[in-house]
C-alpha cells in the first residue's frame, strides 16, 4: 500500500499538516507554516479506495502480493500547489533551497517558508506504484485523484477544524 490518505489522517503527515495549516491561513488562525524537502515526490491515494483493494484481495481464490497505488507521483510542492489553488489562494514561490518560499499574491507576506528541521534524513526522493497487477487480477483502480483527495480533506477541515 503507498500513501493512503484521508481526512483521518494524524497531523505528523505532511498531507494534513498542509491542509490544516493552510485552512488555517485562510481562517487568519495563522500566519505562516514550515515545511521541509517541498521536492520529494510521492504516490497519494484515498483510503476509502484502498480499502475497496483490500476486500478485492481478501476475496481472492489464490492469495497473492499485490502493489496498491495510484500510479501517480507529485511532490510536496505540487500538493501544496493544488491545496492552494482549491482554497483560492494565490501564490508565488520564489527564493531556492533553504531560502524557497511561498507567497501569497494578496497580501505579499509569505505563508510557506522552508526549514531545514522538517527535511528527513533518510528521505527517499521519489515512490510512484506500479498497481499494473492489482487492475489486472483485482479489477481495482483508484477512483480518486489527486483533486478530488485534496477537496475531501480541504472541505472536512473547513467543516470540523479537525
Amino acid at each position: 500500500m503507498f500513501n493512503h490518505e484521508s481526512p483521518l489522517r494524524g497531523e505528523e503527515f505532511v498531507t494534513k499538516k498542509i491542509v490544516k495549516q493552510l485552512c488555517e491561513i485562510i481562517l487568519g488562525k495563522r500566519q505562516v507554516m514550515y515545511l521541509g524537502n517541498i521536492y520529494a515526490k510521492r504516490d497519494w491515494g484515498y483510503a476509502e479506495d484502498y480499502v475497496v483493494a483490500m476486500w478485492k484481495m481478501l476475496n481472492q481464490k489464490i492469495k497473492t502480493d499485490y502493489v496498491i497505488g495510484t500510479g501517480q507521483s507529485y511532490s510536496i510542492k505540487d500538493f501544496v500547489n493544488k491545496t492552494c489553488e482549491y482554497l483560492g489562494l494565490e501564490i508565488k514561490w520564489s527564493g531556492k533551497g533553504l531560502n524557497e518560499k511561498c507567497i501569497n499574491k494578496k497580501s505579499r507576506k509569505p505563508i510557506i517558508k522552508i526549514s531545514k528541521k522538517f527535511y528527513r534524513p533518510l528521505d527517499v526522493n521519489s515512490l510512484k506504484s506500479n498497481p499494473t497487477k492489482a487492475k489486472k487480477f483485482l479489477k481495482w483502480k483508484s477512483k480518486t485523484n489527486l483533486d478530488m483527495l485534496i477537496k475531501k480533506m480541504c472541505d472536512d477541515q473547513l467543516e470540523n477544524n479537525n
